[in-house]
This record gives C-alpha cells, structure tokens and sequence, in this order.
C-alpha cells in the first residue's frame, strides 16, 4: 500500500476511531482524577479470563471496548444477556457494570461480582478506555514497521 493510498484508508476511518480518540483524551488528562497505571494494575484481575491483543479466552478480549456495543467483540460466543444488552461501551456504562456485572446486565455468565471500591473501578475504566481498537492497533504496528524499516535502510 502506497503513502497516498494508506493516508486516504486513515482519513476515512477517522470517524470509526473519534470515540476512542475523546475517551483517550479525556483519560490522559492531567487534571482527572483516574490513575491509568493503577487501572492498568487492577487489570490484572481481569487477565484472568480478558486478553487486550485481541484474542478471546474465558472472556472476551477487551481490546478497543472504548465505543463498541457490548456483546460484539467478533469471535466470542456471548450470553443470551449480553448479546441482548444495548449498552455501548465507555465510561459511565463501563462503571456501572464494573460496579455490579449481574445488576447491569441480569443473567449475563461473567463470574464475577464487581468492584466496590470506586477509586480502583474509576482506575480500571480510564485504563479500559486506552486501549486501542483492533484496526487501530495494527496500524501503529505497521507503522512502527514501516518506520523501523525506512531507519534502517541504507541511504544513497
């Protein structure tokens, strides 16, 4: 793919990524509250059954969930409740479910039964909210590529 083809492919995705853009924004604000390290350490009892590179597990992989309709992440065989569940994902609907996964969504499978501290939820969901989408992870791993490869040819 050529510079011109690649920079029309990003423009016309832009407005697919916009939510998440404003969800990192709004999360890498110094003036919020959330502390992104600290959710990103909460995160680890979610690893248990969660991935954030895309592959599903026990759960689904919560790359880029920031502005994706719950029950969606393609190849996971959800609940009925999930499935069922409107819910797009950001922070306020991100909270509540942290805080009460059964109570939000009544018969949904996560075994799970929330986060009652509310710091380390907040912590969680600005962590949650900075992961990229999958098509957005990929190009920053393409360009990382391309970028590594141009530095390293030989120059004339």
């Amino acid at each position: 793919m050529n510079i011109v083809n690649f920079n029309e492919t990003v423009a016309a995705k832009l407005h697919q990524v916009a939510p998440v853009a404003v969800a990192l924004l709004a999360a890498l604000n110094p003036a919020s509250a959330q502390d992104i390290g600290a959710g990103q350490t909460a995160f680890v009892q979610c690893a248990a059954c969660h991935s954030i590179d895309g592959s599903n597990g026990t759960g689904p992989s919560l790359q880029g969930i920031a502005g994706r309709k719950a029950g969606s992440f393609p190849g996971f065989e959800y609940s009925r409740a999930m499935k069922a569940n409107t819910a797009v994902w950001d922070a306020a609907t991100l909270g509540a479910y942290l805080s009460d996964p059964h109570g939000m969504v009544p018969g949904n499978l996560m075994p799970f039964a929330g986060i009652l501290d509310a710091t380390q939820r907040a912590n969680l969901v600005a962590y949650l909210l900075t992961l990229p989408p999958r098509r957005l992870a990929s190009v920053t791993a393409t360009l990382a590529v391309s970028t590594s490869n141009a530095q390293a040819a030989p120059r004339h």
